[in-house]
């Protein structure tokens, strides 16, 4: 039956159908990354509800209607009506069900309904609902594992088996409709199309079975696509005979579709027969799956009220009978499948949006009822008692509402508490002051459902105001206000008698500034002058620009200032140096991170904040995965609880699945280049430039050395002109988050590898830091001076050396950013732009020269990603990145924070390293 309602007629179903399969069978694995199938839900969602609304608006006259009919309905009989809905709706679920079961597809019942009922709520309102329908079906049915193409093809097949049913069911109905003289010669032309209809259905499916296309001449003319899906019917090999089970179920359907006419003819009380039922709801049928309009909305109405009238039944009851009829077969199931899919977790998780928007549309509705007013007067029985007019002071709150409502409806969206307690009171006074107006009513009515929303969603408006900044939005209103009061008071004292035809003393020029400003002119003043009308401008916009600076204080995000206090680092460290296991570990408990602890203590996370975006440095460290899980919810809930946008920066490969089953995305943005110690060597002739080039320097005199902590005062002197002059070289600078700094305290308690030349002056040198996991050493920072060439060559060289023999496995030299980003297979679009960017922009930013001077020392690369929230907070995160990274604030680090136990072909690329750790 209802798989008529949103499908179409018969050549638009399988030409689309045709096309979807086609499109499916030659498709390969599709980019589910990629930034517009990201966006799509938003998109549908956006789209959704719009046709929705336009659909109801459309449709409002029948809801009227139907509401009419429903109130003198008899009750029995109305349920007899719904019972026939719903026992169509499990017939229909179990035709569906059998045909999949035939495919080789077990699915369950419920899975079923709600594709159909997805189907349906998409077919009703979209203009074309027949391939829009399709769509919703097979995508639904895909997250039950259903590919497309067989979803797309048990839709075309049931929706063939529904017109067969048909058929047989309105062949022996119209026949006898003909023989008792209640067929009209328009329903017998109906009749004859859709029996040429069903006939081309019939013979095309049995051609396609038999093989008939596959023959030269025919398969000559008939395009790929078509081969294709002839061929794919072909191999489901789903006989006729199969179908029998199937086609019964469609003739329940149109025996359920008899039980709710008969119902809702019953229910208004019209004595017609069950025959006169099947004529009805055969007519009705029939020209709604003929009509050009899809829905076959309206055609239904007419149709069935004049077949009902020929058998005796009185317009006004006939019309109320189908009436309930539509009401039982479209608005019921339509109602269900909207509760349905708002009652997915994806809708509800954005549900929360919901009072945020219709806040919103009640500020623009209040506004435009005060701007555009073509209304009767009100309140007049009020004007007797009134000291002022009541509809003016009535307006000036609906102004002054819709307005605040306009900008707190952004506040909302970001879940601020402040703004769901303004907008709370706010809407209660809006929908008083709306009820009071006779014609308003909806406005309150929207009104009342939002503070019901607000109410039963008020533990997730959550969001932190900074109360700081919300002290200085109110200063800074006062001070506004009294700016533009000033303002006003001085212009109208000063303002010359002709401009107004009024001489303003100092009391009434305050006076009419504050009625002004407040929107509560009642003086009726009118400006004769150019520059008296300009400066009522100006006084407006004054009062609007005072308004939104005030409210943009008090929606901002919160201002982080808070401070760490050494108990927290200590503990942080104690966590970190236990159970991290990254060359990012010693970064994570410098001075210039934050720490977020779990609520048992056992898991940290080190972040900094930029942009109202936290951007933590790598995975989180905790005792084990529960912890680790535990405490990453908790500090994604801690940003939420703050309205910042979330990052986690430089994560490895290990914990992407914890990311991303907490609903984050992921994006590589680099490679570690990790040595392994256990292998080095400099033998062989791949490395025979580099060792030409320590050979060089050693027979000019050049010579590692390795110093332990404590560093001398001389020692310390060498080291920091060295970093002074690499500081000195264009392009070069300071840097943090990832990278420490040079401080005399942080150097004198590092150990460091020198090079120095024959008069014992530090040309190059690095220092070594702690690393978490087993065998794993790093260094931070890597200063030279511009000669000799060839002098971090020997550094590195060195380094590796005296780690492998202190016992370490491998040596990390950061990240090679963007290095094998975007040329993998099922790359996002983000990561094929990056590629683009490294392909193609490398002489502005050196990345690939980067990568090469790495890969000589013949690395493991091992992937490093950034973790976020969605692409639309994307390049806020990027920027916050940047301002973290970039941050020279002179932070000082205790001696005591750096502590190293031992047990366990160009100069400007090696600078580039030092660089591509930030």
């Amino acid at each position: 039956m209802r798989h008529r309602v949103h499908s179409t007629v018969a050549q638009a179903i399988v030409r689309e159908g045709l096309a979807a399969i086609s499109e499916q069978i030659q498709a390969t694995t599709p980019d589910t990354s990629s930034t517009l199938s990201r966006l799509a839900p938003y998109l549908w969602a956006v789209g959704g509800l719009g046709l929705l609304a336009v659909f109801v608006l459309r449709e409002r006259g029948e809801v009227t209607n139907t509401v009419a009919a429903l109130r003198t309905a008899a009750p029995v009989w109305l349920i007899v009506a719904i019972l026939g809905g719903v026992g169509a709706k499990v017939a229909m679920t179990l035709a569906y069900r059998t045909t999949l079961n035939r495919m080789g597809h077990t699915v369950g019942f419920w899975p079923v309904q709600v594709a159909l009922l997805q189907r349906d709520v998409v077919a009703t309102i979209v203009p074309i609902g027949g391939p829009a329908g399709m769509y919703a079906f097979s995508r639904t049915l895909d997250r039950s594992g259903v590919r497309t193409a067989d979803a797309v093809y048990i839709y075309v097949l049931n929706g063939i088996l529904g017109y067969l049913s048909f058929a047989l069911f309105l062949v022996p109905v119209l026949g006898l409709a003909a023989f008792t003289g209640g067929m009209s010669r328009t329903v017998s032309l109906a009749a004859g199309l859709f029996a040429v209809s069903v006939v081309v259905l019939v013979a095309g499916v049995i051609a396609v079975q038999r093989g008939m296309g596959e023959s030269g001449r025919i398969a000559a003319r008939l395009p790929q696509r078509v081969l294709r899906v002839i061929e794919y019917v072909r191999s489901q090999d789903i006989q006729p005979r199969y179908l029998a089970y199937a086609l019964l179920l469609h003739l329940t359907v149109e025996l359920c579709g008899v039980a709710m006419v008969y119902g809702s003819l019953q229910a208004v009380h019209a004595n017609l027969s069950v025959l006169q039922a099947c004529v009805g709801y055969a007519v009705g049928s029939l020209f709604m799956l003929i009509s050009p309009v899809l829905q076959g909305l309206g055609v239904v109405e007419l149709t069935m009220t004049v077949a009902l009238t020929r058998f005796g039944a009185p317009s006004g009851v006939a019309l109320g009978a189908v009436l309930l009829y539509r009401a039982v077969e479209i608005w019921l199931p339509f109602a269900v499948g909207v509760s349905v899919q708002a009652a997915r977790p994806e809708v509800r998780r954005h549900a929360v949006h919901l009072p945020a928007v219709l806040a919103g549309v009640v500020g623009v509705l209040s506004v435009l009822s005060v701007v555009a007013p073509r209304i009767e007067q009100r309140f007049n029985h009020m004007h007797a008692y009134a000291f002022r007019a009541p509809e003016d002071f009535s307006r000036h709150l609906t102004l002054i509402a819709g307005f605040f409502l306009i900008f707190l409806s952004y506040s909302l969206w970001r879940r601020k508490y402040v703004a769901w307690v303004a907008a709370l009171a706010l809407l209660v006074i809006t929908t008083l002051t709306h009820l009071t107006k006779r014609h308003d009513q909806i406005v309150a009515i929207v009104a009342a459902v939002n503070i019901i929303l607000l109410v039963m969603q008020r533990e997730r408006f959550r969001v932190r105001s900074d109360l700081p900044t919300i002290r200085q939005g109110v200063v800074r209103f006062i001070v506004s206000l009294g700016v533009a009061v000033v303002y006003g008071t001085l212009g109208f004292f000063l303002i010359d008698q002709r401009a107004f035809g009024v001489e303003f003393n100092l009391i009434g020029a305050v006076e009419e500034t504050t009625r002004r400003f407040l929107g509560l002119n009642a003086t009726n003043l009118e400006a004769q002058t150019r520059y008296a009308r300009w400066f009522l401008d100006s006084l407006t916009l004054i009062g609007i620009v005072s308004l939104c600076y005030a409210v943009f204080s008090l929606a901002r995000p919160v201002v982080w200032r808070r401070y760490t206090l050494p108990a927290e680092r200590n503990r942080a460290r104690a966590l970190i140096e236990q159970y991290g296991d990254s060359s990012l570990d010693f970064f994570k408990y410098y001075p210039d991170k934050y720490f977020f602890f779990s609520s048992t203590d056992r898991g940290v996370v080190s972040y900094g904040v930029a942009l109202y975006t936290a951007v933590a440095l790598g995975d989180p460290v905790a005792t084990d995965d529960v912890e680790c899980e535990r405490v990453t919810r908790e500090f994604l809930d801690f940003c939420d609880a703050n309205d910042w946008n979330v990052a986690f920066h430089q994560v490895p490969a290990k914990r992407l699945p914890l990311y991303t089953r907490l609903g984050l995305r992921t994006l590589k943005i680099g490679e570690d280049a990790v040595v392994d110690l256990t292998t080095f060597s400099t033998q062989g002739g791949a490395w025979k430039s580099i060792r030409s080039s320590i050979n060089r320097l050693e027979r000019e005199g050049y010579r590692a050395v390795f110093t332990a902590p404590p560093q001398s005062d001389a020692r310390l002197e060498q080291l920091r002109a060295t970093s002074n002059a690499w500081l000195g070289i264009h392009g070069r600078r300071e840097r943090g988050f990832t990278l420490g700094q040079f401080h005399d305290d942080y150097i004198r308690h590092s150990p460091i590898m020198a090079i120095e030349d024959a008069a014992g002056d530090v040309v190059a040198f690095a220092n070594l830091i702690p690393c978490g996991g087993p065998g794993l050493t790093s260094i931070d920072l890597m200063r030279r001076r511009e000669k000799p060439s060839g002098s971090m060559d020997m550094l590195f060289i060195k380094l590796f050396e005296y780690a492998k023999s202190a016992g370490f496995t491998r040596f990390s030299l950061g990240m090679a950013p963007f290095s094998e980003v975007g040329n993998a297979p099922g790359a996002s679009a983000t990561e094929r732009a990056i590629h683009l960017l490294y392909e193609h922009f490398n002489r502005f930013f050196s990345y690939k020269g980067l990568h090469e001077y790495k890969a000589k020392f013949h690395p493991i690369w091992e992937p490093m990603y950034l973790v976020y929230e969605s692409e639309l907070t994307l390049p806020v995160v990027a920027l916050a990145i940047v301002r973290i990274t970039e941050a020279d604030d002179a932070t000082t680090m205790d001696p005591g924070d750096v502590e190293f136990i031992a047990e366990a072909e160009s100069d400007d690329a090696a600078d580039e390293l030092q660089e591509s750790k930030a």
